[in-house]
């Protein structure tokens, strides 16, 4: 560097030829031609520098584009990912990193959803935001919220494009007869194009579809939206449902960000969820939904903020008109440096970016572009995530986005220079609470969702039904379900509860679907299912209701926004019934406070029952691939699913486990083996023997290896069930059930305990000072006996299941408890003077993933 005051601060010498200094003015074109030197190395180095920056910001959206990819992926999955580092999220991949048929992304790519190109098309950050949809009148329902669209690399050619704004729909008129509201007006740029939110139904009038669908009336179904939850049509949701009963109450509207909620006396529907977006500088949230009116209660709807998109609230008696939707909003972005652009709009400068904002229609213009002469080729963009960070049972805490920007030459489409970024996201949120649409429920006596609804449904909140055929995105179901008790945009559990003696490798897969239709007993779900419930791991094939088939459930999951648990209430489902039940999955969105009892305990795999002749072994329990052995009357016991205890003879084994406990055999036999690798339920005894514990996240009382070394007495004992699942629960299993006592001669031996059943709670927060549990039942004590009597007690059932997400969990000095439980005691006044009872079960498996625990659990928690 030459530091230009060094000139001036030195006496310059004469020249040794001429004897003259150097004239002055030579010296002042020196200083000029240094300072001009200077100012060109300076500009050239700020042109290079704001194109750099320029690409840089490019891939920066990129990488920022993957993250919203992927976010919207684990939206669709309740957090969990579906792709891989092998198959990573690209712009020209499903969800699970599939390549799309439709869309290819390769080095050279003019596809314009993967690529710009730089001379004469501009790119730019664009939200396009319509108008809300106004509500209705007279127990109405609440307007659509508008639809979204917003693009990070729009192209954008140089000329004028147009802009409108569309305006909020008008709140439905004339009160007394209920009208609905008018929707909102489209909000267009370029080639973007969001619908204005549907109008909320009114007395006696529909709702109109749009955007965001706009919520039903007292006695109708909410609208649809035009193109629900689409990034390439506009971000919308279905209206919600109104309900006439002793109040006449209507549905919310749709919002960009979540279904409208359904009316659930005594309260309207609340408006569904907005989307947030920053392109603005600042987080905003555009086109929620507007809420329901109650007709009892006189509601004035709440008008929808200009600009926002938001929908109109709907009014409640007969003096209120609905309230207006909230206009549109139009924001364009992009860096300074990639173009000249001028609008109708005085624009901002944000840092390196300008921001153009309308708020009513006008134009902007792009004048000219920045283009880069080496180049001369597209710039292509694109964007690759993998795996995101697992530690809460499989959902994502924290994804990175690597985005890239490669500039390529003209000849050959070679990569000239590239541009690499990335983004990340952290999730404290490990709730998976689901969406609130029931709305908040206090429980204040003894209540089942399988049979009972605690939000005003008329079904059960959690009603399930027998699977007899599945397809990639279909169900049909053993019956046809009652109108409403299954209704578009439900949640539901698709779970494979009890295989067969030599099929059972798919039970306790599971995962949530979304309803997308109900056609008589088929349904319809919103995506494609990605795990198999049949015989085999890989089909669906033998499912139905009989012994012999895959014993397949779909369950609705109540998503309540807040749920209380009075003192002295409880909150249960239906008991395993050998076709479905067993299960208990729920979800609130705000808190869960339990100071009662939430349990499953002994709803799992039935005990052991079988039995009742003279030197007859017991019959084992139920496990995860069908009933227990039954034992007989003479020679060896049953070989079946847990294994069936042994008869008289000296000689007798007891019936082996294939994926329970074997049972015992009578003295002198042998005791039959069980099965460690599959685990499940305790054989019953040989004659006079006590039923074998049942297994499940630990071995049965009774049995080491499955069965095959029995504790106490080895030939009078019945074998201990096996483990099976594994901690962190990605299977949900019921607990097994123990095995019956063994019969001597008095022929009255006692059935073994049932299992605990699967119990699964989500929500943001959880306060328990109260019982939540799944544990095993003790097996059936036998308490009549003479003094020749030797018949022996049942086993007991292993605990179940219990999953609890939360992002923070309070139990103070409570506990959650899934502990497996005691085998029946028998009398003691036998010949032999000994007594014949059951064995304990295992416990079952807990899994909780929180943020913050306080408290304890018995058995002690996995928690990642």
């Amino acid at each position: 560097m030459i530091r230009i005051s060094s000139l001036f601060s030195k006496k310059l010498k004469p020249s040794r030829f001429d004897g003259f200094a150097l004239p002055t003015v030579l010296i002042a074109s020196m200083v000029m031609l240094i300072v001009l030197l200077a100012s060109v190395a300076s500009t050239a180095a700020i042109r290079a520098s704001l194109t750099a920056q320029y690409y840089d910001q490019l891939a920066k959206s990129s990488a920022d584009a993957g993250v919203a990819y992927a976010k919207a992926c684990l939206d669709q999955n309740n957090g969990v990912p579906q792709w891989t580092d092998a198959k990573p999220l690209t712009p020209s991949t499903d969800c699970a990193g599939n390549q799309l048929s439709d869309l290819t992304c390769t080095s050279g790519s003019t596809e314009p959803r993967c690529s710009i190109a730089v001379n004469n098309n501009p790119v730019v950050e664009a939200l396009v935001v319509a108008g809300g949809g106004g509500g209705g009148s007279r127990h109405g329902g609440g307007g659509g919220g508008g639809g979204v669209v917003y693009r990070t690399n729009l192209l954008i050619g140089t000329g004028t494009n147009s802009v409108i704004v569309g305006n909020g729909g008008a709140g439905g008129g004339t009160p007394a007869s209920g009208m609905a509201g008018s929707s909102g007006g489209n909000s267009v740029f370029s080639t973007l194009t969001a619908f204005g939110g549907g109008g909320g139904g009114g007395n006696n009038t529909v709702a109109w579809t749009g955007g965001s669908g706009g919520g039903g009336n007292s006695s109708a179904a909410g609208a649809n939206a035009i193109q629900p939850g689409s990034t390439s049509g506009g971000f919308g949701n279905n209206g919600g449902a109104g309900l006439f009963s002793t109040y006449y109450m209507g549905g919310g509207g749709g919002g960009a960000g979540g279904i409208g909620g359904s009316a659930s006396y005594p309260n309207a529907g609340i408006g569904g969820l907005g989307l947030a977006n920053s392109i603005s500088g600042a987080a905003v949230t555009y086109s929620a939904g507007g809420a329901g009116g109650v007709y009892n209660t006189n509601t004035v709807g709440v008008a929808g903020v200009a600009n926002t998109g938001k929908g109109g609230g709907a009014s409640g008696g007969d003096t209120n008109n609905g309230a207006a939707g909230g206009s549109g909003i139009v924001i364009i972005k992009y860096l300074t440096a990639s173009m000249n652009a001028t609008s109708s709009v005085t624009p901002t400068v944000s840092g390196p970016n300008t921001i153009h904002t309308f708020t009513s229609s006008g134009t902007f213009t792009v004048n000219s572009v920045t283009s880069d002469s080496n180049s001369g080729g597209p710039i292509i963009s694109t964007f690759s995530v993998g795996l995101p960070q697992l530690s809460l049972g499989g959902n994502a805490v924290s994804l990175s986005a690597v985005g890239s920007t490669n500039l390529l030459r003209l000849s050959g489409n070679i990569v000239w220079r590239q541009y690499p970024h990335s983004s990340s996201y952290i999730s404290n949120d490990v709730s998976s609470a689901g969406s609130g649409s029931d709305g908040s429920a206090t429980v204040s006596s003894a209540v089942n969702l399988n049979n009972s609804s605690i939000v005003g449904r008329t079904c059960a909140d959690a009603i399930n039904y027998s699977v007899i055929a599945l397809t990639s995105n279909t169900a049909t179901l053993s019956t046809i379900p009652t109108a409403a008790c299954l209704s578009v945009g439900d949640e539901i559990l698709l779970i494979n509860l009890q295989g067969i003696t030599t099929n059972f490798a798919n039970v306790g897969n599971y995962e949530t679907l979304k309803v997308q239709s109900v056609s008589n007993n088929v349904i319809t779900f919103g995506k494609a299912k990605t795990k198999y419930y049949g015989n085999l791991s890989s089909d669906d094939t033998n499912i139905g209701t009989a012994t012999t088939n895959q014993r397949v459930i779909i369950q609705r999951i109540p998503n309540y926004l807040n749920l209380t648990v009075n003192t002295g209430a409880s909150l249960t489902a239906n008991a395993w019934d050998g076709t479905k039940n067993g299960v208990l999955f729920l979800r609130s969105k705000n808190f869960i406070t339990n100071k009662g009892t939430i349990t499953m305990s002994g709803y799992g795999y039935q005990g052991g029952t079988q039995g009742g002749g003279v030197n007859q072994g017991g019959q084992g329990g139920e496990s995860i691939c069908g009933v227990g052995g039954g034992g007989v009357v003479t020679g060896a016991g049953g070989s079946s699913a847990s294994g069936g205890g042994s008869g008289y003879p000296a000689v007798a084994t007891g019936g082996n486990g294939f994926c329970g406990g074997g049972g015992g055999a009578y003295p002198g036999g042998t005791n039959g083996a069980g099965s460690a690798s599959s685990g499940g339920a305790g054989g019953g005894a040989g004659a006079h023997g006590g039923g074998g514990g049942a297994g499940y996240g630990t071995f049965g009382n009774g049995g080491l290896s499955g069965g095959t070394n029995m504790s106490g007495d080895a030939n009078m004992q019945g074998g201990g069930g096996g483990t099976y699942g594994d901690q962190s629960l990605a299977k949900f299993f019921m607990g097994s059930g123990g095995g019956r006592g063994g019969d001597a001669n008095s022929g009255s031996a006692a059935n073994g305990g049932n299992g605990g059943g699967i119990l699964v709670i989500m929500s943001g927060t959880i306060a328990n000072s109260g019982n939540i549990s799944s544990s095993g039942n003790n097996g059936v004590a036998k308490v009549s006996c003479v003094a020749s009597e030797f018949s022996g007690s049942g086993g007991g059932g292993s605990g179940g299941s219990l999953l609890i997400k939360s992002n923070t969990i309070s139990v103070g000095l409570y506990t959650f408890a899934i502990a497996g439980t005691g085998g029946g005691n028998s009398c003691s006044s036998g010949a032999l003077g000994v007594n014949y009872n059951g064995s304990s079960g295992g416990v079952g498996r807990i899994a909780i993933y929180s943020n913050s625990v306080i408290g304890v659990t018995s058995p002690t928690a996995y928690m990642p």
